[in-house]
């Protein structure tokens, strides 16, 4: 397992919180900021990467199983049940030697008048061992002990394509006289198995305006996949039961799930006027299932649905056409209203970016986005056009800086970063005192969205680029102080390192030795610490070389570094991290014989 400065961080900001609420402290000393940024990832966590993983042991009570036999034995009901249980548990959690036992599940199985709870456990841990074997046995454990132990049986025999019900499963179907359960894993089953026989019967449950819209909708599905080609008269003749009804159009489509005639075609393009999301999502899906192209030239009619699995399809099949003209249409979806479907289209577009006839058409189009004024589109491509290392979209990045939504702000200090053109420091640097001031009047705290990580990131490049202008700021997020947020002052104390490396200075090295000494009662943010050992390896500072090795010995990774960094040093290996798996209701006593 390991530690990696992120869950670090969110272990502390969990403390901070509790004590805010116990003490009564400004409610500003929130550690994260609010929202997510994932993509947007400081440079500097790498530089060095602290996180060092350990092997993971996994242990188990010796004679687990045998002591299981054992109780096996007893043939009590209630001990039989919960061993039974317990060895699913244990074969998926790799308990060595559970299979040993399969043959007493076999023979116990076999006994008539069986408790229906150890018939199910019996079934079920069957199942979990792939027992592909016992078909015959899990079904007339299924037969005799009913819907408990059918729940289970039946549809692992159909994952496993398995026959050994078929004969049942269609007898059930034609009866018509069993409960929509039974029905349902009776369709499944057969459609698993390719049961040509089941077709028609199939059908006739579609057909069926008694049965619930859900078995409907079951056996739909199945027969589509069934049947590949030939199900257009059905599916019009579904529509024609009720063509007002959204239900039965999905239907429909569901039986043409594996269909892609013309016929097929005209019927999901025919879908896509009628009014519910729903079905056009449906539609469309097949439609790209079929060929993208279909839906890419759908492009003026789709791009403003209010559904985001149309929308996403569409984005798709833009991507998918890699023509240029498709590059400037799927640049308006950098400001769609989903993130996850605008953060889609970014990444489409930076991978097809690659695509030389394609790059300069998706710069010129991501530019345009970028000098436009929705805040989504805003963000995205500034992301892009980092990613890409746009330089010319520079300016642009520092005019967002001051963006009011923190999205953008974010966006804008990461893409800087990536850029790295020395002329734009100086307004960063303006922007960055101008975040401190705001801390310092009151007008903005830690908990705003994405404040913390955007200082953080302008610290990123002001270390990366040795900006000694910037020093005496990031001198002032060094003392202690839980209301500036914490990614922020680890990328101070970062960039100090960075702009004094080889060269120490004296003052700057006290303050960060007490930073990471500062482990009392209430101590400093773990992270911090960590980075003050980095920055003090990285000067090379001598004086602080007792402290580095104390603090290396007690496992802080970042003074660990240091000590390496300066004498050469080898970092003691992490221990394996040995977890006993110890929750058993049943388990052998420490230091027992098996």
């Amino acid at each position: 397992m390991h530690m990696s400065l992120q869950m670090n961080r969110i272990i502390h900001c969990t403390l901070i919180a509790a004590a805010t609420l116990v003490l009564g402290n400004n409610p500003t000393q929130g550690q994260k900021p609010y929202g997510n940024f994932e993509e947007y990832e400081l440079d500097l966590l790498k530089r060095p990467n602290l996180v060092w993983e350990s092997e993971q042991q996994i242990l188990f009570h010796e004679g687990l199983v045998q002591l299981w036999a054992r109780a096996l034995e007893r043939d009590e009901a209630q001990l039989t049940r919960l061993v039974v249980d317990s060895l699913a548990i244990a074969h998926t959690r790799g308990v060595p030697d559970t299979l040993t036992l399969k043959p007493t599940l076999l023979e116990l199985a076999s006994r008539d008048n069986l408790d229906p709870q150890i018939a199910a456990a019996i079934a079920n841990t069957l199942v979990t061992f792939e027992a592909k074997d016992q078909g015959e046995l899990l079904a007339t454990l299924s037969e005799d002990y009913g819907p408990l132990v059918a729940g289970i049986v039946e549809p692992a025999l159909a994952n496993w394509q398995v026959d050994t019900l078929k004969s049942r499963w269609l007898e059930r179907l034609e009866d018509g006289v069993a409960g929509e359960t039974a029905i349902s894993f009776a369709i499944k089953g057969l459609a698993a198995i390719g049961c040509d026989e089941a077709i028609e019967p199939i059908q006739a449950v579609v057909l069926d305006e008694k049965l619930s819209p859900s078995i409907r909708l079951v056996a739909a599905q199945q027969l589509g996949a069934l049947e590949q080609t030939g199900l257009n008269p059905l599916a019009q003749r579904v529509v024609s039961l009720n063509a007002d009804s959204t239900f039965h159009r999905l239907l429909a489509i569901e039986i043409l799930g594996q269909h892609s005639s013309d016929a097929a075609i005209e019927f999901f393009t025919n879908c896509l006027t009628i009014d519910s999301n729903a079905v056009q999502a449906e539609a469309v899906r097949n439609l790209y299932r079929i060929k993208p192209s279909l839906v890419e030239q759908l492009y003026q009619q789709l791009r403003q649905s209010k559904d985001a699995n149309v929308r996403g399809h569409l984005i798709n099949a833009l991507a998918d056409s890699r023509s240029a003209e498709r590059m400037v249409e799927l640049c308006f979806f950098l400001n769609d209203v989903n993130p996850t479907l605008r953060r889609d289209a970014a990444s489409h577009l930076i991978e097809l970016a690659e695509v030389p006839d394609l790059k300069s058409t998706i710069i010129d189009s991501v530019v345009q986005i970028q000098a436009k004024e929705q805040w989504q589109g805003c963000e995205q491509a500034s992301f892009v056009l980092g990613t890409l290392k746009h330089l010319p979209s520079g300016s642009r990045m520092v005019e967002l800086l001051g963006h009011p939504r923190g999205d953008v702000k974010v966006a804008a200090a990461w893409g800087l970063n990536e850029l790295r053109m020395p002329e734009h420091l100086p307004a960063m640097l303006e922007h960055a005192q101008s975040i401190w001031d705001g801390f310092q009047s009151g007008q903005l705290n830690a908990m705003m969205r994405g404040i913390t990580l955007h200082q953080a990131l302008l610290f990123n490049a002001f270390g990366d680029q040795l900006y000694a202008p910037a020093e005496p700021l990031l001198m002032a997020y060094v003392p202690k102080n839980f209301n500036i947020g914490v990614d922020a002052r680890v990328a101070a104390v970062w960039a100090l390192g960075m702009i004094h490396e080889d060269d120490p200075v004296e003052s700057l090295v006290a303050d960060l030795v007490a930073r990471m000494e500062d482990n009392g009662q209430f101590p400093e943010i773990e992270d911090v610490r960590n980075m003050s050992g980095v920055s003090l390896g990285r000067m090379r500072a001598e004086s602080a070389l007792d402290s580095i090795e104390r603090f290396a010995g007690e496992g802080l990774t970042g003074s660990q570094w240091a000590l390496q960094r300066m004498t050469g040093k080898e970092p003691a290996k992490p221990r394996p991290n040995r977890v006993l798996i110890d929750d058993w209701f049943l388990a052998p006593a420490p230091g027992s014989a098996p």
